[in-house]
């Protein structure tokens, strides 16, 4: 309610929870920074790039970053719909085979590319807009000090929302 009576329609909400993110794009006017890779029409990388920002944002260690993309973890399907499905098959919802997984490359490269953000991440800032980041109690790691969280613009209970800083 408070970012639906207080921010411009369209402003950029970041949050790391994909439930909060999902929760965001249906109960206000705001867009998410990093998108549902099934409604979206951005490239991978760009979600990619999206997640490890987030992620470096509010802190996740190296080690947990490669933890959430490893295999069949949720984030993969949210991030990503089918495209890392195991089971490239036409019937593969009929068989019942939800594995997603990124192959070990990949996740070493993403894991290589988010060590370089999650080192300089005012480098990767610029080229993103962010206006708030909702920090609720879905978020379990963070180790972030919140530099970059800004001033807090609305708390209650384990619910706060800070105007972002760049």
């Amino acid at each position: 309610q408070w970012l639906m009576k207080n921010t411009n329609q369209n402003s950029v909400v970041a949050t790391l929870s994909p439930q909060t993110n999902a929760e965001l794009l249906l109960h206000t006017n705001n867009k998410v920074f990093y998108p549902n890779g099934v409604l979206t029409t951005v490239s991978n990388d760009e979600i990619w790039k999206r997640y490890m920002i987030i992620n470096a944002l509010f802190g996740v260690p190296e080690e947990d970053f490669a933890q959430s993309i490893s295999k069949n973890q949720f984030i993969l399907l949210y991030l990503f719909g089918d495209y890392y499905s195991v089971d490239k098959s036409f019937n593969r919802f009929f068989k019942g085979n939800p594995n997603r997984e990124a192959s070990v490359a990949e996740r070493e490269m993403r894991s290589g590319e988010y060590k370089k953000i999650n080192n300089n991440l005012l480098a990767a800032l610029p080229m993103y807009k962010i206006e708030y980041v909702y920090v609720d109690d879905r978020i379990k790691h963070i180790q972030s000090d919140g530099k970059f969280f800004g001033d807090l613009v609305y708390g209650n209970g384990n619910i706060k929302i800070y105007k972002f800083l760049k």
